[in-house]
């Protein structure tokens, strides 16, 4: 299932806002429906970002009356997924620390897909649930004395090397 298609993971058609929505709507809609990460979309269905429920929550700190157009709040380094991109793309974008991406057919976002879309997958049971964790793991040989200090941990660290196994 890593390997494939996003297209059974998806959710197709998800709600938007638009760049001139006031921080006002989104919080009214945020309230209403619960949706803490929203695709911010042009007129053509382009992503130009994302708005989460922190950059609101900041934005609305500083324009308490809540008419500052979304434009200026988004996250505009999000970069869409493509429709046929992997499940395992998505999943090290999502581990990087995003909740939900935008899935786009090339030109125009028609999707996204969240951590939540993965729980739902691995809680129906589908052919996700029975990959083998093995095939995806990182395998490392570097190795620490569960008694080293943070400072040696530290030092033991490379450049691109993101952790050590304490053994």
């Amino acid at each position: 299932m890593l390997a494939t298609a996003l297209d059974a993971l998806i959710t197709y058609n998800p709600w938007t806002l638009s760049p001139a929505t006031t921080l006002a709507e989104a919080a009214r809609l945020l309230d209403e429906t619960g949706i803490s990460q929203w695709p911010v979309l042009d007129d053509d269905g382009v992503c130009l970002g994302v708005l989460g429920t922190a950059a609101l929550l900041a934005a609305l700190e500083q324009y308490p009356s809540g008419q500052s157009p979304l434009a200026r709040h988004i996250d505009t380094t999000v970069q869409p997924l493509l429709l046929g991109d992997t499940p395992q793309q998505a999943l090290q974008q999502l581990a990087a620390g995003r909740r939900m991406l935008p899935v786009s057919d090339g030109e125009r976002v028609i999707g996204t897909l969240s951590t939540c879309d993965f729980v739902r997958e691995l809680s129906y049971g589908g052919p996700l649930a029975r990959e083998l964790i093995l095939e995806f793991m990182q395998r490392s040989a570097e190795t620490i004395d569960a008694d080293a200090s943070l400072a040696q941990g530290l030092a033991a660290l490379s450049g691109t090397q993101r952790y050590l196994v304490a053994v």
